[in-house]
């Protein structure tokens, strides 16, 4: 759930052939690094982009899919070094640096880094899920009114055809309403919150934290028919914080 969540999530470049030099070797490691990947031995994948960066220091996206393993095993600081020396040999793909750098300051609880670095991603490429990533680290901090306008951003955006770098899939959207109905009921905007949920769940019946925030809100309105429901719903799907809220509210066992 945490992957839905945050959108544009940590991948090696899928751009990465179209930097690298047309060279056996490097077509070997990068072979190598891709099957590494795939595999989930990203300490090899590690060694073989090392490899590449040997033979082309400036191969920027090779620093990035470097940076995607290291995040993978939880080196968030060597990530973060190999997204600023990308930064600092190529700045098109600045926005996307920034977005991974937000992910990595999310994993490590530094929120106001995380804001802060995805705030330089929108401001170079204003789309869609960056606001999404960036309103859920204002939840995290309590800044409910950021976060709210920043998941309502998102949501106009995936449903306007303008923006055609946005992702406008229903989970994307379910996603969107599902963290502004969050951030509604925490603020206190209890109905507001429930409507949110109700277009979430619609747009996405499986999401069962989704279910089990509505429980919340019903509950905090006085309709505990209503809540046990979606606590039970959303355990049926293997939601841990559904059932402790069932033992607490509902008498379940």
């Amino acid at each position: 759930m945490k992957k839905l969540l945050f959108i544009l999530l940590f991948f090696p470049s899928i751009l990465f052939a179209q930097a690298a030099k047309d060279t056996s070797s490097e077509k070997m490691y990068l072979t190598w690094a891709r099957d590494a990947w795939k595999n989930k031995d990203y300490k090899t994948c590690i060694e073989d982009y090392s490899e590449i960066i040997k033979i082309d220091p400036k191969n920027v996206l090779a620093y990035d899919s470097r940076a995607s393993a290291k995040w993978a095993l939880k080196y968030d600081d060597e990530a973060i070094k190999d997204l600023d020396t990308a930064i600092s040999l190529n700045d098109k793909y600045t926005w996307i640096y920034y977005n991974k750098i937000g992910l990595i300051k999310m994993d490590e609880k530094d929120l106001n880094g995380a804001i802060a670095a995805y705030s330089g991603a929108i401001a170079i490429h204003s789309v869609g899920p960056f606001y999404n990533n960036r309103g859920i680290a204002e939840i995290a901090i309590k800044n409910y009114d950021a976060a709210i306008n920043d998941f309502t951003i998102a949501i106009n955006r995936s449903r306007n055809p303008q923006y055609k770098d946005d992702l406008s899939s229903s989970l994307f959207q379910a996603s969107a309403y599902y963290s502004r109905g969050k951030a509604k009921l925490f603020r206190g905007d209890t109905k507001e919150a429930i409507a949110d949920l109700d277009t979430t769940i619609t747009t996405n019946p499986k999401l069962a934290l989704a279910y089990n925030i509505r429980g919340e809100a019903k509950n905090k309105l006085g309709d505990k028919a209503g809540a046990c429901a979606d606590w039970q719903t959303a355990s049926d799907m293997d939601c841990e914080p559904a059932r402790e809220n069932l033992k607490k509210y509902c008498g379940a066992n």
